[in-house]
């Protein structure tokens, strides 16, 4: 009697934002069809930056992705005993396989050292770890102006290797998050408390620990109590609770506006399922409302390269100002009016 083939090991190196785990959820769902239903998968991500920040892990729970999570401090990981420990945790789970799904402008010296480390971790078998993919990314932005370069989402599909364009269709579209029954029950519960009901209602995002994306309160109170008096429609704002204090205070002359702060993920969800869309800034929140098959109205910066980390599907409003210094990529723009 022969042995069964031992199942394949895949550790994932990612990043371990809302929206980035977020666009990289079809190339993990394309990475476990490519390996059969036998493989078991790992990331390797960053844990929270701050207490009641979102990670990686928080985003994929119930999502029937991942087997296990392995964190690291990303403000210790440049040190010794941090990076040894990782090494260790990784080595006695035995990966054979190792997988890159990294922003699309990541540089080649991180793409060079993360499969160095992988390798020391066992892994000898290799997805997306292509150093020249950014130079290749830019050669293609630059050659079709009048076409949209690779999205972050369309990016880390093509960075397998596995898929070509005919494939990158059945992944890289809205609907890819599950939202459960009994999640949508809380939902409702905490909607019939909050006053909204079964009114209908926006979610708003304008949380962003980049400067250049924030938008000012003043600013928000003024549009969203313009559109509130013309539609009717409410709003429930999502965010951190940095950012709590300011929108109460909009919520207290803004009738329309309610406050949910400090959400599970899974409770953030099944809040943007319930809704009619999103209002508000290039954020994580803006991807999982996109992930939901909901609309988008989302005021763009300039300083990421123009498309690169628009809402997955269509139907959505993206506001930008053209300037000539679009995807400077500074988190602070230094030219007044930008």
């Amino acid at each position: 009697m022969s042995a069964q083939p031992k199942p394949m090991k895949l550790v994932i190196f990612m990043t371990g934002s809302l929206g980035d785990t977020l666009v990289a959820i079809p190339a993990i769902q394309a990475l476990r069809k490519l390996a059969g239903p036998s493989v078991q998968v790992a990331i390797c991500t960053t844990g929270s930056d701050k207490a009641g920040s979102l990670n990686a892990a928080d985003v994929l729970e119930g999502q029937g992705l991942v087997d296990c999570v392995f964190a690291y401090d990303r403000k210790r990981s440049w040190k010794l005993f941090e990076a040894i420990r990782l090494l260790a945790a990784i080595r006695r789970w035995k990966p054979d396989t190792a997988a890159y799904l990294g922003g699309v402008l990541s540089v080649r010296r991180t793409i060079v050292c993360a499969k160095a480390f992988f390798w020391l971790c066992g892994a000898r078998k290799w997805y997306g770890f292509d150093a020249s993919f950014k130079e290749r990314y830019i050669e293609e932005g630059s050659k079709n102006r009048n076409q949209p370069p690779w999205s972050e989402m369309r990016g880390r599909l093509l960075r397998l290797g596995a898929y070509g364009e005919a494939g990158l269709g059945s992944y890289a579209r809205p609907g890819y998050y599950k939202v459960l029954p009994e999640h949508v029950e809380k939902a409702e519960y905490w909607l019939a408390h909050s006053g909204i009901g079964l009114s209908r209602f926006a979610v708003v995002g304008v949380g962003s620990n980049q400067a250049a994306k924030k938008w000012t309160g003043a600013k928000w109170e003024k549009t969203l109590g313009a559109v509130a008096d013309v539609t009717g429609i409410k709003f429930v704002w999502a965010g951190g609770a940095s950012e709590r204090d300011e929108f109460e205070e909009i919520g207290r002359r803004v009738s329309n506006v309610s406050v949910a702060t400090d959400l599970a993920v899974w409770e953030l969800a099944a809040l943007i399922k319930r809704s009619c869309g999103y209002v508000g800034v290039d954020s994580g929140i803006m991807h999982l409302a996109a992930a939901l098959e909901k609309r988008c109205f989302v005021l763009f910066s300039s300083h990421n390269i123009p498309r690169l980390w628009h809402p997955v599907g269509s139907g959505h409003q993206i506001e930008t100002i053209p300037v000539p210094c679009a995807g400077c990529g500074l988190r602070v723009c230094p030219v007044p009016g930008h």
